[in-house]
């Protein structure tokens, strides 16, 4: 949990550098097997950056992922 939090701490001070100097922020790509713990920290790693504010876009691209419709881009 403790690497959830320094990954999202890292991000958010990336985000707020890139708004600082008028570019784009930080992109994330989780990947990982069915078995591997990809969509819970797709998950709460959009919950955190929600909790701040932000605005991010969440791209699924697994046929049997259960978070969105297959295949949709998502933003929250």
């Amino acid at each position: 949990m403790v690497k959830y939090l320094e990954t999202h701490f890292n991000c958010l001070s990336l985000r707020r550098l890139a708004f600082e100097e008028c570019r784009a922020g930080p992109k994330i790509a989780v990947i990982g097997d069915t078995e591997s713990a990809a969509q819970n920290v797709s998950k709460l790693l959009l919950n955190y950056s929600g909790k701040y504010s932000m605005n991010p876009v969440f791209v699924d691209l697994d046929p049997e992922s259960s978070i969105f419709i297959d295949g949709s881009i998502g933003a929250l």
